[in-house]
């Protein structure tokens, strides 16, 4: 039952669409008698919609393109009063629309869309039925022109019938001019077909002939007729005639077909704008080639080919770089690629476009005589620019498919960079100085983006620098105490030779650095070293080499400075832009009139819009401003006469901004880590834990000598050891007590031997933010690696001092036998060398490296004005001593460390054991090895004295 009340429904629906359709039928043929036509427009209306989409859902911006294609349709055709005309009434009707209706107004339009067939046909078979009427203005505007002309009549030229079929009726150029004023030769035009095309000259020739173009661009064969009347205009007819004559037809020669010079200009300029098979131009596979049986009437066809090579040569050329600018839609590519697109576009193609269409658009007018000879002269200059360009493009271009980002950028920046100092002409130089500026936007835009608000984004890594731990993860929000050295460092896949180039270099080193200082200074939340400038750092590097080239060349018009800094828009501005914010901007001290809020204007109410447009809208001259910048290639080409000489200019320029804008930066980190921070007294520390450069700690290592027999049955007295050196500290230091946390342990199970409990005596300290940027697990490591030589040196000599001749064999000496005696003198001596060796060493370490070391580091810390050079001032500090004692820990036996501390374990034994002391094999053996170590250690630190004395 549903189903037969659908039915019943489309049915009804069906019958009152019919009767619509013959309704509105009868209405646009109603001034015509003729019913067949009617039906049959009829019936065909009908089977376009049984066959066509009747659920329609458009919206506003499809349908303005579609309108803008037909538009294009008939300008293309020659058309332009009625592409016009469409895009006026259809702009009118929508206008008038209220909103609510403009669902049904689209759904009319497209239908009228959908209902068109071959438009520009039927302005061909009845062009007075589609003549456009032109508006009557408004006002009371006198027409001067019609006004003057009135009374005087209309020139028209004599017509005459073609009967000139054959070449003996032409006349020679030797008679008489004024025939050929009085005469209107007008075109024949023979088409390949038997159809004739119904033209009604009477009332449109005149129209045809000031837009020349109608059918011939549609048809495969076109022949002007009759010829010239001036026989050196004829040269290509004649010649096909001659050939003709001369072969008697047994020969069979393709013929030529002869257009206007007019209409071969016409299709050079469309082809600039994109390729296409057209009259003159034909493709063979890929490649556009030119039709070899086409020539105009004054040239022969084989010189015709020819002469158009040079400008198929440009038409290439555009195309060339209309592919490369079309392959960035393919697939991603590196923002410096698209940046270098960028300019090419601004500097390059857009003059060169904008000069075509001026061409074309005095070849279209027809006011004037445009020829050949003269298009090939014209486009000589303005594509002088793309010629070079190409070369220049060859040169710095990698596949973006096979290679990576990275890569990409450096060699495109770097190869530009190179590429200048090998410029032969002034139009080369200036083209390469544009394009690498160009280049550089996206390295500085991402720098000044880092630098100044701490934000590192490179999403294709293609920046020479890498960030491994970004400002914007959750671990910063959580906890802002990231180690801010290992953030950034060099990308590892850059190039070697890209390496050098002075830009890489300047950004791997000087911009790092300077970055390290700030990703600092925001986490402490110190925001004072920025001093905030109006250009950014590529607007002022630009500004700045304008200024070195018009110091260079002495040029001294500011005209080149005027909306440098402007940033240019991707899209030009709408028609209708306000004239006067409705809200009082934040420049206004008092608010104005328009702030209260009864006279504020609903945007929304068309009338009152009307009404206060003059208040609101900027007219329609004032807009487009933005067009009469200059762009970079003009302002340098205007600046130089010559080739500039570069001698790493743009280098110079760039370390100059860092240094006047971001130097401060440094020196704030340096005093907020020793003024906030403490970081000269945990220098201190670490020396007098580590190194013994404090006295008032030492105490607390004679204890821990004193208990190191009990340590290995009571490891409980680490952690006594550790309370009294944490209070000794604190005493000690009361500054920087909570800026670190220090414990004693040792990094395994300890056994009898001293000199194994010294070697794994640890001093824990851990240092807490941001303390922990400049000193480091690493340099605690070394730290560490010098305690326990020196913990060795200071037990050593602990030992050996507190070895007494009064208790050696625990006997009374006096009442001894004589080989006791001599065994206990040779302890003795034994005992005295062995100090004195300890102690030249420990001279050496403590009064020679130490002072050494620690003066230059003073030095270096003082002269220090960031992050880098104070941790690299460390870092030389702790190495420096490192590697001055690096030759007393090695493995030699002759000069080992090691052998020392056995020969002092050796006498320790033997001075409170009788029968030990009395082999005289082992003591002579351990003093022999002594003897050695002492010989060659003095010799090595003498050296060594010597060599930096």
């Amino acid at each position: 039952m549903i189903f037969e009340c659908l039915l019943i429904k489309i049915f009804k629906m069906n019958t009152e669409i019919n009767i619509e359709v013959k309704n509105l039928i009868q209405h646009i043929y109603q001034s015509k008698n003729n019913i067949e036509v009617k039906n049959a427009k009829e019936k065909q209306v009908l089977i376009q919609l049984k066959k066509g989409d009747t659920m329609s859902f458009v919206n506003k911006k499809d349908m303005d393109v579609s309108i803008q294609k037909m538009a294009e349709k008939f300008q293309f055709h020659g058309f332009f009063l009625q592409a016009d005309h469409l895009l006026k009434m259809y702009d009118r009707y929508m206008n008038k629309t209220p909103k609510q209706d403009h669902t049904n107004a689209l759904n009319v339009v497209r239908f009228l869309l959908y209902m068109s067939e071959s438009p520009t046909n039927k302005f061909l078979e009845n062009p007075e039925d589609y003549l456009v009427a032109e508006e009557e203005k408004e006002g009371d505007d006198i027409n001067w022109a019609e006004y003057l002309l009135e009374g005087i009549e209309t020139y028209c030229p004599q017509q005459f019938e073609d009967t000139s079929d054959d070449s003996d009726q032409f006349e020679s150029a030797e008679e008489s001019d004024a025939e050929l004023t009085n005469e209107n030769v007008r075109p024949i035009l023979e088409s390949n077909t038997n159809i004739g095309i119904k033209m009604n000259f009477n009332l449109n020739h005149q129209e045809l002939m000031s837009s020349i173009q109608h059918t011939w661009y549609n048809k495969e064969y076109y022949l002007e007729k009759p010829f010239s009347k001036r026989t050196e205009a004829n040269t290509g007819l004649l010649w096909e005639e001659y050939l003709q004559e001369q072969t008697h037809g047994f020969i069979d020669i393709e013929t030529s077909s002869f257009i206007s010079e007019y209409k071969v200009i016409r299709e050079i300029m469309w082809q600039m704008f994109g390729t296409h098979n057209s009259f003159l131009f034909r493709f063979k596979g890929d490649k556009l080639n030119i039709r070899s049986n086409v020539s105009i009437s004054s040239m022969r066809g084989v010189c015709f080919e020819a002469f158009m090579q040079q400008f198929l040569d440009y038409i290439e050329l555009m195309e060339f770089f209309r592919n490369f600018l079309d392959s960035f839609k393919e697939y991603e590519v590196c923002q410096t690629y698209l940046c270098y697109r960028s300019g090419i576009i601004r500097n390059v193609l857009n003059p060169i476009f904008e000069n075509l269409m001026a061409i074309e658009e005095t070849v279209r007018k027809q006011e004037e005589t445009y020829t050949l000879l003269r298009l090939c002269e014209d486009l000589i200059p303005i594509f002088a620019p793309l010629k070079i360009l190409r070369e220049i493009h060859q040169k710095v271009i990698v596949s973006a498919q096979e290679n990576l980002p990275l890569y990409c950028a450096t060699s495109l920046l770097c190869n530009l960079h190179s590429n200048l100092k090998h410029s032969i002409t002034k139009l080369e130089h200036d083209l390469k100085m544009t394009l690498y500026l160009e280049s550089l936007f996206k390295y500085f835009f991402l720098m000044d983006s880092w630098l100044t608000r701490n934000d590192f984004v490179d999403i294709n890594w293609e920046f020479v620098l890498v960030q491994y731990s970004s400002t914007q993860t959750v671990e910063y929000k959580t906890s802002p105490f990231l180690s801010a050295r290992i953030s950034y460092q060099v990308n590892e896949d850059i190039k070697e030779e890209y390496q050098n180039d002075g830009i890489i270099q300047i950004i791997c080193k000087q911009v790092l650095q300077i970055a390290k200082n700030i990703r600092l200074l925001f986490l402490l939340r110190k925001f004072d070293f920025y001093c905030k400038s109006k250009e950014t750092l590529y607007q002022e590097l630009v500004r700045r080499f304008l200024e070195e080239l018009c110091g260079f060349f002495n040029y001294k018009d500011e005209d080149v400075f005027q909306n440098l800094s402007q940033v240019e828009e991707m899209e030009p501005p709408k028609v209708l832009a306000f004239k006067y914010p409705v809200i009082s901007s934040e420049m206004c001290k008092k608010p104005t009139e328009m702030d209260k809020l009864d006279n504020l204007v609903d945007i929304n109410n068309s009338f009152l819009m009307e009404a206060f447009a003059d208040f609101f809208y900027e007219p329609k001259s004032n807009i487009g401003e933005y067009n009469k910048n200059m762009t970079l290639f003009d302002r340098i080409n205007k600046i130089t006469a010559g080739i500039f000489p570069f001698r790493n200019c743009i280098e110079k320029i760039f370390l100059d901004i860092l240094k006047e804008r971001f130097s401060v930066s440094g020196l704030m980190v340096k005093g907020t880590l020793v003024e906030d921070h403490h970081l000269e007294c945990i220098f201190e520390l670490l020396r007098a834990l580590f190194l013994f450069c404090d006295a008032g700690i030492f105490p607390f290592f004679q204890q821990f000598f004193e208990e190191m027999k009990f340590l290995p049955n009571t490891p409980w007295r680490y952690m006594k050891l550790s309370s009294v050196l944490k209070d000794m500290v604190i005493e000690k230091y009361p500054l920087i007590c909570d800026k670190c946390d220090i414990t004693l342990s040792s990094s395994r199970e300890q056994s009898m031997d001293q000199i194994d409990i010294c070697d794994n005596v640890n001093i824990n300290i851990v240092m807490k933010w941001p303390l922990n940027i400049v000193i480091n697990e690493e340099e605690i490591n070394v730290y560490k690696s010098l305690f326990h030589f020196l913990i060795k040196l200071k037990w050593a000599l602990h030992t050996l001092k507190g070895l007494s001749c009064k208790e050696i064999f625990n006997i009374n000496m006096k009442k001894t036998n004589k080989l006791l005696a001599n065994t206990a003198k040779k302890l003795e001596v034994f005992r005295f060398n062995l100090l004195g060796l300890l102690n030249f060493i420990q001279h050496y370490v403590m009064c020679f490296c130490l002072t050494k070391c620690l003066k230059n580091f003073e030095l270096d810390f003082e002269k220090s004005k960031d992050l880098d050079s104070i941790i690299k001032s460390h870092c030389e500090f702790i190495e420096g001593m490192a590697d001055m004692v690096q030759f007393l820990q090695e493995d030699k036996e002759e000069c080992n460390m090691k052998t020392i501390l056995h020969c002092v374990k050796i006498v320790q034994s033997m001075w409170h054991n009788q029968d030990l002391a009395l082999n005289e094999e082992i003591l002579n053996k351990s003093y022999k090895i002594f003897k050695k170590c002492n010989s060659n250690i003095r010799t090595k630190v003498n050296r060594i004295y010597h060599k930096l004395s």
